[in-house]
């Protein structure tokens, strides 16, 4: 059984007895990358997202360093070039 309850005992005991209580959250999953950024991302990304976070050795990052982190990581996008290069948001487009 899979569910976002916070309090197992909503759920009949015969139910629960046998299976195994198992907290699983972003948080826990994304220690080092900002939470509130990862929660904005579509569930298609994680799966990438969790694979480059677990190669990561650095401290933790904040909104920005998160943010730097996804676009390089899961998008190959890296900022500086992008701004070197000289290319303005009108010439850029993300598609789902």
């Amino acid at each position: 059984m899979c569910t976002d309850a916070a309090d197992f005992d909503v759920f009949p005991y015969d139910i629960w007895k046998s299976g195994h209580r198992l907290k699983l959250s972003m948080q826990d999953m994304f220690p080092k990358l900002n939470y509130g950024v990862i929660k904005q991302l579509g569930s298609e990304l994680l799966p990438k997202l969790y694979s480059e976070s677990q190669r990561f050795d650095g401290d933790q990052l904040g909104e920005l360093g998160t943010k730097d982190f996804i676009l390089k990581k899961v998008y190959g996008l890296y900022p500086r070039i992008v701004h070197r290069v000289g290319l303005n948001s009108d010439m850029i487009t993300v598609s789902k």
